[in-house]
Order: structure tokens, then C-alpha cells, then sequence
């Protein structure tokens, strides 16, 4: 497979197919990969079209649109195509916003597969087509060989540059009340009390709240005494037993303020091992893009609902989130991201295989910056774009959540050449026909 492009503006884009290509065992050629898979470098690119080539890969780009050398390779391409009436010898590949009125009269009879949007389904299409040709693979030609090949043109060095990155995680930071309380009740017991934040019983009722907070929802019974503890000093007890008790309490009380808090806007699906993700819908979200500021710093939008016209009718996403709290290293909440399934943006699907499959399909080109920005485009909409999205503990006390996560700064940054290919597509994913609505 011989791949021409515009050197240098396609470099980058011509690489990552032809690693992509190769590791999947076809034998590719391009001018900066050239010696893949122990291959010779072929110095009479006329003569590697006319008579190597099997399939000739045309990278379509504003830049190749009009250069010669690279039209100079389409004309050779044509002449084989014609001579020996071969059948989509000319693949194209439209790799950016080049429109379609001005393309070159060489390839406007042809139709192009579009990477302009995405390389992962761009690369799914491409692949759909060579197996349907059933070009042949080369055993030469595997990861093993992409690997050597990448580590004697790049040293580890060479894949990065020497300046500090910063990176968003999915942890928020919580500040959590100074005191922990631990009640003791007393008075005729009719029925268990129940507060509209977290507690647990052990000896009294153990809770961040403080003694008035409990009050009006004890009915007949009283408080009789209060201890108040620091929470620095329960959850770092000498006793390692007891210890880790407390800080399960903590955990518990955080998971439980979350869930109170996020289901008052949000609905809740029951996940597996007992988790709840909270999902946007129609009633929630009448608007699907959300504001929020970008990492950028910039105001900007990002859509956490949408639909995908399939050939039964429109399959609705909805955007989700869960939350797991932990106390080490420091107080915070892990959020999870999640796509759920529904036909009419509210019933959510019930079938879990059903929702697996079509999330493959729905997410296979949804790369990190995707998820991140939907994540913090949900944290602002909960927080009304404040900074805290506040936990209930109690009816006067609550833990002051983040709406920004934690960031670590790298002390460097992965360049762009080593980003082309490692920004791989998973094997795994099945390409599906129909097209995006939304």
C-alpha cells in the first residue's frame, strides 16, 4: 500500500496511518516511514506505483490539493488505475476542512473516506474497505516491527520536550467540617429518627452535624449529652482498628451527602456492586450544551446529551456520573464517567449488554479532552458555575466540594509526533454505519 502526501504538512497525520496500518500487517510504504517492516527504501516511486502498489492511498489535504509532487504521484496512480482496470485503486482520504467544490478534477470522481472529524472512525472505514478488497497482509509487517521501527527513529527524549504539562484528574477536593459529633439520645423510643443527612449509630449517633441540626427530626426523644471530637484527631486514632472505622464513617458520610445532593437534580440509575450514576435528561436538561470554562480559561459549551440516528430511529446518550469519596491522601470525591442509553431521552434502557454495545459504538471516538470537558461542564451546571458544590452533612454544616479537579503538573510534555501514535483506536471496536445526527 503506497501512501502519498504533502510533505511536511501531512507528516504527522501520514505516520500515525502508516504505524496503524502496519501493525495491523499490511505492508505499507511512505516516505517517513520508508524502511517499515525491513523494507527497502524505494528510490524509483514511479516504478513502486506502477508495479508494487497494490492499493495507493491519497492523503487529501488543502496542502496535497495543489502540490506538484504529489499530484505528480495521482497521475501515475490514474495511469495504472486505467491500464489495468482495477477497481478503487485510489483510496482518499480527506484529512482536512479542503471543501469538496475544490478538490482536485483527479479525485472528485472519487469518493473520499473523511478523517476530517475523527482518525479513529476515519481508520475504522479504511480498514472496513481494505478487508472487504481483501488486500493482503505481510508477516513482516506487526507491532513488533512498528515498535523497533519507532524506537530507532525516536529515543525517549525525542518523544518528549522539556517543559512542564499540566494534567486534570477526576479527583475534587472536599473541606470537610472541623468536628465530628457523637450524640447520645434519650426519651420514649417510638421509631428510629431519620435526617436528611448523614449519620451512623455507635454509641449515639455519630455525625458531622451538630446537636440543633438534630432536633426537629427526633420526635419524641432528646439529646442528652454531645461529644465533640476534631475530625483531624477520628480519623487518625492510635488504635489502627479503630482507626480505620472512622474513617469509613467519613467515606460513608460523604458518599451519602453526595448522592443527597446530586439526586435533588439529577436521576439516578442503579449501576452494578451497588453504585449510582446520575444522568441528564429532558426533564433535567432541557438545553443539552452546557457552559463552563474550558481548561483554556475560555467560556465555551459542551453537549452532555444527544442522539444518534440508527435504523430503528434515534438512540439518545445521556452523559452520567458517579461519585466515590476517599479520606487519603487528603478528603476528596473520584468521579466517574458514564453513557447511558434511552429511545425517547428519558426511559433509560434496562438491557446492561444493550447499553455496553451501544456505548462502544457511541464513544469510540471520544478521546480524553472529551471526557474531561463533559466532567467539568457537569460539575459547573451542579455548582450553578460556583466554585463549591456543597455536600450536605448537616442542616448547618456542609463539605465544601471543588468544582474544579485536582491538577498535577508533568515536568514534560509529550510531543506531538509521539501524541499521533499513541492516539490509537482499540482493535476491539466495531465501526458502525450510520451516521451522527448530532
Amino acid at each position: 500500500m503506497f501512501i502519498s502526501h504533502a510533505n511536511p504538512e501531512d507528516n504527522a497525520f501520514t505516520r500515525w496511518l502508516s504505524l496503524r496500518l502496519a501493525s495491523l500487517g499490511y505492508r505499507v510504504w511512505s516516505d517517513v516511514t520508508q524502511l517499515l517492516g525491513g523494507e527497502d527504501f524505494w528510490r524509483d516511486i514511479e516504478k513502486a506505483i506502477r508495479e508494487d502498489t497494490v492499493k495507493f492511498v491519497y492523503v487529501l489535504s488543502r496542502a496535497s490539493n495543489q502540490r506538484e509532487g504529489s499530484l505528480l504521484e495521482l497521475k501515475v496512480a490514474h495511469d495504472v488505475r486505467k491500464r489495468d482496470k482495477l477497481h478503487d485503486f485510489i483510496i482518499p482520504l480527506r484529512v482536512d476542512n479542503l471543501p469538496f467544490n475544490e478538490i482536485n478534477i483527479q479525485l472528485s470522481s472519487l469518493i473520499a473516506i473523511d478523517f476530517s472529524n475523527s482518525w479513529a472512525e476515519g481508520l475504522k472505514q479504511l480498514i472496513d474497505k481494505l478487508e472487504k478488497e481483501e488486500v493482503p497482509k505481510n508477516p513482516r509487517f506487526n507491532r513488533d516491527a512498528v515498535r523497533i521501527w519507532w524506537e530507532s527513529e525516536f529515543s525517549v527524549n525525542e518523544g518528549t520536550t522539556d517543559a512542564e504539562e499540566i494534567h486534570y484528574s477526576n479527583w475534587f477536593d472536599i473541606k470537610i467540617p472541623e468536628n465530628v459529633y457523637v450524640h447520645t439520645l434519650f426519651g420514649l423510643f417510638e421509631k428510629e429518627p431519620e435526617f436528611p443527612f448523614p449519620s451512623k449509630f455507635r454509641n449515639g449517633v455519630v455525625t458531622f452535624a451538630p446537636a440543633a441540626d438534630l432536633e426537629p427530626f427526633l420526635g419524641t426523644l432528646k439529646v442528652q449529652s454531645t461529644v465533640k471530637i476534631s475530625t483531624r484527631e477520628f480519623m487518625n486514632s492510635d488504635d489502627y482498628q479503630q482507626q480505620r472505622e472512622n474513617r469509613d464513617f467519613i467515606t460513608y458520610f460523604l458518599n451519602d451527602a453526595w448522592n443527597i445532593a446530586v439526586s435533588k437534580r439529577l436521576a439516578a440509575y442503579a449501576m452494578s456492586g451497588k453504585r449510582v450514576a446520575f444522568h441528564f435528561d429532558r426533564k433535567s436538561l432541557p438545553d443539552p450544551d452546557v457552559k463552563f470554562v474550558s481548561v483554556a480559561g475560555k467560556l465555551t459549551r459542551r453537549g452532555l446529551m444527544g442522539y444518534k440516528t440508527v435504523s430503528k430511529g434515534k438512540r439518545h446518550w445521556h452523559f452520567a456520573i458517579s461519585g466515590n469519596a476517599a479520606v487519603h491522601p487528603s478528603p476528596m470525591m473520584v468521579l466517574r464517567s458514564h453513557v447511558l442509553f434511552s429511545d425517547d431521552g428519558e426511559t433509560l434502557w434496562t438491557s446492561a449488554t444493550a447499553m455496553h454495545r451501544a456505548r462502544r459504538g457511541q464513544c469510540k471516538s471520544w478521546w480524553n479532552d472529551d471526557w474531561r470537558d463533559r466532567l467539568l461542564a457537569t460539575m459547573a451546571w451542579l455548582s450553578g458555575d460556583e466554585a463549591i458544590f456543597h455536600l450536605p452533612l448537616g442542616t448547618s454544616v456542609s463539605g465544601e466540594m471543588s468544582a474544579r479537579p485536582m491538577q498535577f503538573v508533568s515536568p514534560v510534555t509529550l510531543n506531538e509526533q509521539a501524541r499521533a501514535v499513541v492516539r490509537e483506536a482499540s482493535e476491539e471496536e466495531e465501526v458502525e454505519e450510520d451516521e451522527d445526527a448530532e
